[in-house]
């Protein structure tokens, strides 16, 4: 059998007697598939935060950036705003500026997600709960039945 069963299972069924030692095994690989679904659920949750995070971040600059160009033409606009906006347009093209804000973004959201334990701060945890439970309820199908 798999190395953990030969190594956990003598023991649990010295320690579940006579009666119940046949079920040492399937104790055993019972719990690790628990352990390791538990781990591939945390290992996707981070992968997933790394992509949303990075595409997040990148869509964000670059709306950023362009509704900095966009407000210098606008006809109310002071003067020295579209002589800035002006200067952030040139430099967004000259320094990939939209793809340096957008990873500065990323980074910060990907901190964060993991800081969190990509759970939910309040009130949006109340608002989306709905959706949570929708969520988790695939995740348990999907798993176990």
């Amino acid at each position: 059998g798999p190395i953990p069963v030969r190594l956990a299972g003598p023991p649990l069924a010295k320690k579940l007697g006579p009666d119940h030692a046949q079920w040492a095994p399937v104790l055993v690989e019972t719990v690790l598939q628990g352990i390791f679904t538990i781990a591939a659920f945390w290992a996707q949750a981070g992968i997933s935060a790394f992509y949303s995070a990075l595409g997040g971040g990148l869509m964000c600059s670059r709306a950023l950036l362009d509704f900095v160009a966009n407000s210098a033409g606008h006809e109310r606009a002071p003067e020295g705003a579209r002589q800035a906006a002006e200067q952030v347009a040139a430099a967004a093209e000259k320094f990939a500026l939209d793809e340096v804000l957008g990873y500065a973004l990323f980074v910060a959201g990907f901190i964060w997600q993991l800081a969190s334990g990509f759970t939910l701060e309040f009130p949006l945890n109340l608002l989306l709960l709905p959706l949570w439970l929708v969520e988790n309820g695939l995740r348990w199908q999907i798993t176990w039945l």
